[in-house]
């Protein structure tokens, strides 16, 4: 482990308090669902395959899933019957249904949440149930935070949209090659507003520029930069949510997996037909979208009481009435809640200013809170302590952002050192779900007691 960060986690393999969320698959062909089961065991999914033969749809699983797949090809006239009864079964759980078929269905928004219609690719299903999944997620969220400001701050809430629906906004990074060019054009005839950048120099400073829906990078002669920009967009608190694509040829792209573990929220290969790659990227495109709307009526929540005026994260006070809401909320339809406190350390061999040291911690606090999701709270106990709460997320998932806050603070420096002895930080941590039986505020209390009783520095103390 490097030395920049102190864990105070009692082991790292601790076992998941609560079932890994659930997506059942109702389907007539177990060939068609075989590549969608493994890209969502890939987004860390349990996934049950429920199979109907006409007659019978066999092994029901007893425990609600998160959402549910209706995946027919020969009996699609009973999917509307199917999905009653599994709706019923899993009754009160409000769970999204995704259809996927190889016709257009008629009055399909009568039974599902959103329809897919076939040629579509395993891993365009896999994120739209993603998406539908984080979106219900946020949208959940926003109803306790406004119950919790009308509740116990006393606020008075209204959400309103402003109506406007611009143009999608894509951004092309690579060479100009003929396949580049046929989706361009394709996008554009659906009114999508496309930017190209030849280089990523270039594109940096349109992505620093203007806002993107999603990013497309060619890599059908080689990986790089593709690879390289979507790290890096990773590790950059204000990209890390736009959606990077690369197009590839599948023949002869050999880098999927480091790809992934890379960011890419998608791999198109070029030889798709041009409906499917457009109809794929606009899938992210939409998403990101909805989650910037989201993040609007998210940002408008809040007031003096309940928001840190420096460093724009929840109040204390805010947290601790928030949490138990949030707790009880997701323990009755069986999600987690897990809660990890943070304890900044400030370090330079040079003097340094309390101004300086004031600025970089509160600096730390803002991209903290714009480095989780949306559904995700982070409060201000102190100037160098900071409480994050993610609903719907187990240890393991947690730890997950505690990766993307070490990278962050591993290539973070502040004003105030030199070029020989930067400002920079290093961190505590420590990780609790809370448990079923527990107040939320006890656990709380005991992840800030393990947190003080963690290793100290003086902020003063250099780098190792």
């Amino acid at each position: 482990m490097s030395k920049s960060v102190q864990s105070l986690e009692k082991t790292s393999d601790a076992p998941l308090r609560t079932p890994i969320p659930r997506i059942l698959i109702a389907t007539d062909s177990v060939e068609k669902i075989k590549g969608l089961a493994t890209e969502l065991r890939q987004l860390r999914y349990d996934v049950q395959i429920s199979f109907y033969d006409g007659k019978t749809l066999s092994a029901t699983p007893r425990r609600a899933p998160v959402a549910l797949i209706c995946y027919f090809t020969k009996f699609m006239d009973k999917s509307a019957g199917i999905i009653r009864i599994l709706k019923s079964h899993y009754a009160p759980h409000d769970i999204p249904v995704i259809g996927v078929s190889p016709i257009p269905h008629i009055h399909t928004d009568t039974f599902f949440d959103t329809v897919l219609v076939e040629p579509v690719h395993a891993s365009q299903i896999a994120n739209r149930v993603n998406s539908l999944i984080r979106l219900g997620a946020m949208e959940r969220e926003i109803k306790l935070r406004v119950r919790t400001l009308e509740k116990d701050f006393g606020q008075r809430v209204t959400i309103e949209g402003d109506g406007e629906h611009p143009p999608f906004k894509i951004l092309f990074i690579g060479q100009a090659s003929p396949g580049f060019m046929v989706i361009i054009n394709a996008l554009q005839s659906k009114n999508v507003e496309t930017v190209a950048a030849f280089t990523s120099f270039s594109a940096f400073d349109y992505l620093h520029e203007t806002k993107f829906d999603a990013v497309v990078m060619n890599a059908l002669d080689h990986p790089e930069p593709a690879l390289s920009i979507s790290e890096t967009m990773r590790r950059n608190a204000r990209l890390f949510h736009i959606p990077t694509l690369f197009l590839v040829n599948s023949d002869e792209f050999e880098y999927s997996q480091k790809a992934h573990s890379y960011g890419a929220r998608d791999i198109i290969n070029v030889n798709s037909d041009v409906k499917e790659i457009s109809g794929r990227i606009l899938e992210l495109a939409n998403y990101h979208r909805l989650h910037d709307n989201l993040k609007e009526e998210f940002d408008s929540l809040g007031g003096n009481n309940s928001i840190c005026e420096k460093s724009g994260c929840f109040t204390n006070l805010f947290m601790e009435r928030h949490a138990e809401r949030v707790v009880r909320s997701n323990h009755k339809i069986k999600q987690p809640v897990t809660f990890m406190a943070v304890k900044l350390h400030l370090c330079c061999s040079d003097d340094v200013s309390e101004k300086h040291t004031d600025k970089a911690l509160l600096q730390f606090g803002q991209m903290l809170k714009n480095l989780v999701r949306m559904q995700d709270s982070v409060a201000a106990y102190d100037p160098d302590r900071y409480l994050l709460m993610f609903p719907g997320s187990n240890e393991a998932e947690a730890k997950v952002v505690l990766e993307r806050v070490k990278g962050l603070v591993a290539c973070t420096a502040f004003e105030g050192g030199s070029q020989n002895s930067p400002l920079t930080l290093t961190i505590d941590y420590a990780i609790a779900e809370a448990m079923p039986h527990e107040n939320s505020n006890f656990t709380i209390d005991r992840l800030m007691s393990d947190l003080q009783q963690g290793p100290t520095r003086n902020f003063l103390e250099a780098s190792a």
